[in-house]
């Protein structure tokens, strides 16, 4: 891998991040939803879930990782108009 700068222009080699045969997937989904118990104050909220799948290959003899976190949030939110 190169890396610019936008600047000069010059490039650089960069080391990769993962070794080769590293993949990441993953997937989201999102809801949200408004109410309005007055015309002046609204309430919202929302929640993410959100699953990965992360494979590292084994390298110079390091020991190769399979992860699958997955992740829950949410928000909520008040507003006066």
């Amino acid at each position: 891998r190169l890396r610019e700068t936008l600047a000069t222009r010059a490039t650089a080699d960069v080391a990769a991040r993962f070794p080769n045969g590293s993949e990441m997937k993953w997937a989201a989904v999102y809801v949200a939803d408004e109410w309005r118990p007055t015309p002046r104050l609204v309430l919202n909220a929302g929640a993410r879930h959100s699953k990965y799948r992360i494979e590292v290959p084994e390298v110079s003899g390091a020991p190769g990782v399979s992860l699958s976190p997955d992740d829950v949030s949410a928000n909520v939110g008040a507003s006066w108009e």
